[in-house]
């Protein structure tokens, strides 16, 4: 895999840089959010990680449709409670216990869940247990949801419907680059890994 040239949304979150460092397979640029915030991506890779500003997003959301429309890739890990991102939005929903929180895959063509354990993504803490478990995702393709929780709402879904691009989304589950050196776990770094391989594939050919 050559290296991909991302854009990491930044909104000033302490030790960002830290967990997306430069790599031999992707090189971060930190793109900054500040008042009246009209960004240009040069790269065909955007990353939005959790903490991200949803309200700012939605100000740049032509700038983030100018990307998908050229057949770039969106990994958004945090919960897209306004509508910057074509397809899918985020809702709130804490109406289940949290202690039942499990995952299942629903369809994977893509092969994001390869060698993921769903139940890996999971954690428990004080009688909650989930990868973030507040809510899910509402997408106009349901035919492009990846992974559910066991009320059916979507939690990583892998769009190619909405745009020429792709759109990789989590509800709020957050994912990092782990250390390159850092050993496969089954859960978020073999997930993120795949991801990567996935807009590889993507943006060398035109389709993941």
């Amino acid at each position: 895999m050559s290296q991909l040239q991302a854009a990491v949304v930044d909104n000033g979150i302490t030790g960002l840089g830290d967990h997306f460092a430069e790599n031999p397979d992707v090189h971060y640029r930190f793109e900054r959010v500040v008042p009246g915030w009209q960004p240009t991506f040069d790269e065909d890779l955007v990353i939005v990680p959790n903490g991200a500003d949803h309200v700012a997003l939605l100000q740049a959301r032509d700038a983030i449709r100018v990307v998908l429309d050229r057949g770039g890739v969106v990994m958004n890990f945090c919960g897209c409670f306004t509508p910057w991102l074509p397809g899918t939005t985020w809702v709130h929903d804490s109406a289940h216990p949290n202690r039942e929180m499990r995952y299942h895959v629903v369809d994977d063509p893509l092969g994001l869940m390869h060698g993921v354990d769903p139940a890996r993504l999971s954690t428990e803490s004080h009688g909650i247990r989930g990868w973030w478990a507040c809510g899910g995702l509402v997408t106009r393709y349901p035919d492009q949801v990846v992974l559910a929780d066991p009320w059916q709402r979507a939690v990583l879904v892998a769009d190619r419907r909405s745009t020429p691009g792709l759109i990789m989304a989590t509800a709020s589950g957050p994912l990092v680059h782990p250390d390159p050196d850092a050993a496969e776990d089954q859960g978020p770094r073999t997930l993120y890994r795949n991801m990567l391989r996935v807009a590889a594939r993507q943006l060398e050919s035109g389709h993941a």
